[in-house]
């Protein structure tokens, strides 16, 4: 069978649709492609850029960590840390040492004014000794109740922890009476 009647028209514009609608598609992906293309290729750019930039930045901050002058500060820097543990042990034996001296006694002038101001007039000094937290007072009088008085006086002025005398002696050949004081001083005085 022959056809006759054929329409060459409708053939020829149904096939030209199909290819206008291939080449709207395959333009879409050109397009799509070379848009993604170029995005890449300006974020490629911009990396190398910043690549280049931190390199520089790299370079620029060996050369200062380097330099002499930064190894001399590190170098004090260091020195000064040493230092600083150093006066940290120092502050503790310091701090150690006042605990200690707060319970061990001290004597200085104030401690010898309290004996001499407390002193009756009939009591004359002979000689004094520091033993550790003891002080002994060595004397002589001529009334025997003076040292007695003067125990108690030395005790009330709160430095001593206890005060305490041995009694006297009559010594013919001076006239006088002879005795000692024993003061044991309070920690921290």
């Amino acid at each position: 069978m022959k056809r006759n009647d054929m329409n060459l028209l409708e053939s020829y514009n149904s096939i030209e649709k199909i290819k206008k609608g291939q080449s709207k598609d395959g333009l879409l992906f050109v397009g799509i492609t070379v848009t993604a293309f170029l995005i890449m290729g300006a974020y490629g750019f911009k990396l190398s850029i910043d690549n280049l930039m931190v390199e520089d930045r790299i370079t620029d901050l060996n050369a200062y960590l380097t330099s002499p002058q930064v190894a001399e500060k590190l170098a004090q820097d260091t020195k000064n840390q040493a230092d600083l543990v150093r006066l940290a042990d120092i502050e503790t034996q310091v701090k150690s040492m006042y605990e200690v001296l707060d319970f061990i006694p001290v004597y200085d002038e104030r401690i010898l004014d309290i004996i001499f101001e407390n002193r009756p007039d009939s009591i004359h000094y002979t000689k004094f000794n520091y033993d550790q937290n003891t002080v002994a007072i060595e004397y002589y009088e001529h009334f025997p109740v003076s040292a007695s008085a003067f125990t108690l006086r030395l005790l009330e002025t709160g430095i001593f922890e206890d005060v305490s005398y041995t009694g006297y002696q009559y010594d013919k050949t001076a006239g006088v009476y002879r005795g000692q004081i024993l003061c044991i001083v309070k920690g921290g005085y």
